[in-house]
C-alpha cells in the first residue's frame, strides 16, 4: 500500500505601509508513504514502512514595486 504524495500549509501577510510587508508561513509536506517487504532468505519476510517528510518555516519582508501605477493628479491652480 502506498499513499500519495501531498502538502498542507498556511500564511499570513501583513501590510506595514503602502510598499513594505511582512510574512510568515509554514509548510508540512510528505513523499511516498508505503509498506515495502524485504526478504533476505526464502523463509524469512521482513515488512516496514518508509516515507519522508518535511516541515518549512519561511519569514518574510516584501517590497512592492509600482512600476506602472499611474502618477498621482495634482490639481494646479
Amino acid at each position: 500500500m502506498t499513499l500519495p504524495f501531498g502538502a498542507y500549509g498556511a500564511g499570513l501577510e501583513y501590510a506595514v505601509t503602502n510598499n513594505w510587508s511582512i510574512k510568515a508561513e509554514y509548510m508540512y509536506e510528505y513523499v511516498r508513504a508505503g509498506w515495502n517487504d524485504y526478504a533476505p532468505a526464502s523463509t524469512a519476510n521482513i515488512g516496514f514502512m518508509t516515507r519522508a517528510t518535511f516541515h518549512t518555516a519561511r519569514i518574510g519582508l516584501n517590497y512592492k514595486f509600482d512600476l506602472f501605477a499611474p502618477t498621482p493628479v495634482v490639481a494646479k491652480y
